[in-house]
């Protein structure tokens, strides 16, 4: 018998080290339209220790309960104390389960790190598909949105509002709102809305649904297309023996500022046989950026090679792949100039006789 007893007590408290238990270990609500349900937990104080307790909320449900105190001080002669627990949900949720958590947290004073533990008790709420609300499903392509509004119930959803803003930091690209929307039992409807941008990035999308006299704000991040910056390079006039210079541009198709860097590697039959990284540079949001790499062929021979390109901007990557090939240097030699000596001298006799011949001529008509 007192093992049954056990048995049954382990399945509906928690127990921690230190002697620190939470009494149910969960609570399990069916949703209905507007539940409101109090609840009380009991905090087991097994080892008798003065302490301070901290009780906090999280999970889906967090921001429909309430606790009666979120802070406790604990005396030595306290076995066991009551938290009580208020739940209050709205007309309408999302199909399926959902799920909250209430943490307690003890400190014992002066006792040291190993002092601090947590206990924690669940909330399941199963939201069958006859109670799940309306819902909205964005898909977006480059300037263009669709919506699509969905009702998970068996009977028809009337009267649906649907509004939504899309920007880009300070700059909308769409603004839409619609009121009296019918949806069919177990259905949904596409809206189709225009952006006033082509571009791809990550934007805002501020948007509401209301529904039987409840309004459900959402914020989510809208991704259209995805980072993908292009490349291009000139590799032209590559020669071995020497750190080759050449210029590469990147266009940044995204809407983010990144902080980047490019590797470049010389590879030949899968072999890497050189590797330099740039500094740091900003590629600018819809921008580009010039930038003078090189690449070294001090060691190399002459012919063809892959040049891999590998961009990290943010905490992503892409590499870039170029065949060059590796020439050698041309010298100019200087050309020695031969004249031919025969008809240079020929020429040199010829004029001498012409010049003696003026001469004798002008000395015989002066006398």
């Amino acid at each position: 018998m007192r093992k049954l007893i056990l048995l049954l007590l382990a399945l509906f408290v928690i127990p921690t080290a230190f002697g620190l238990g939470i009494s149910p270990a969960d609570t399990r609500l069916s949703f209905t339209p507007g539940l409101d349900k109090v609840f009380t937990l009991r905090i087991l104080n097994e080892e008798h220790q003065a302490s301070q307790l901290s009780l906090e909320l999280s999970g889906e449900l967090a921001q429909y309960m309430q606790i009666s105190q979120d802070k406790i001080n604990v005396s030595e002669n306290q076995a066991s104390l009551e938290v009580v627990v208020s739940i209050k949900l709205p007309n309408a949720m999302e199909v399926g389960r959902k799920e909250g958590k209430i943490t307690v947290v003890r400190d014992i004073p002066g006792a040291g790190i190993s002092s601090r533990l947590a206990i924690s008790h669940r909330v399941i709420l199963d939201v069958p598909q006859e109670y799940g609300r309306v819902t909205a499903l964005l898909n977006a392509t480059p300037g263009l949105l669709i919506a699509q509004i969905r009702n998970p119930k068996e009977t028809p959803a009337s009267e649906v509002g649907f509004s939504i803003i899309v920007a880009d930091g300070n700059n909308t690209l769409a603004r839409f709102s619609q009121e009296g929307i019918e949806l069919p039992a177990v259905s949904s409807r596409n809206i189709r809305i225009p952006l006033s941008s082509d571009k791809e990035g990550e934007f805002s999308a501020d948007f509401s649904l209301t529904y039987m006299d409840e309004k459900y704000p959402e914020h989510k991040i809208l991704m259209i297309g995805k980072p993908q910056p292009e490349l291009s390079a000139e590799t032209k006039n590559l020669l071995i023996g020497k750190v080759n210079p050449f210029k590469v541009e990147i266009k940044n198709n995204w809407n983010k500022n990144y902080v980047s860097r490019i590797q470049t590697k010389v590879i030949k039959d899968g072999r890497e046989l050189s590797s330099r990284t740039s500094e740091d540079f900003t590629l600018p949001r819809y921008g580009s950026a010039s930038l003078s790499l090189f690449m070294d062929a001090t060691t190399l021979q002459p012919g063809g090679y892959t040049v891999q390109l590998q961009l990290f901007f943010g905490d992503s990557s892409t590499s870039f792949s170029i065949p060059i090939v590796l020439g050698i240097e041309k010298h100019v030699t200087p050309t020695k100039i031969e004249l031919p000596v025969a008809p240079i001298i020929g020429c040199f006799v010829v004029f001498a006789v012409s010049v003696a011949l003026i001469l004798l001529l002008r000395k015989k008509y002066k006398h």
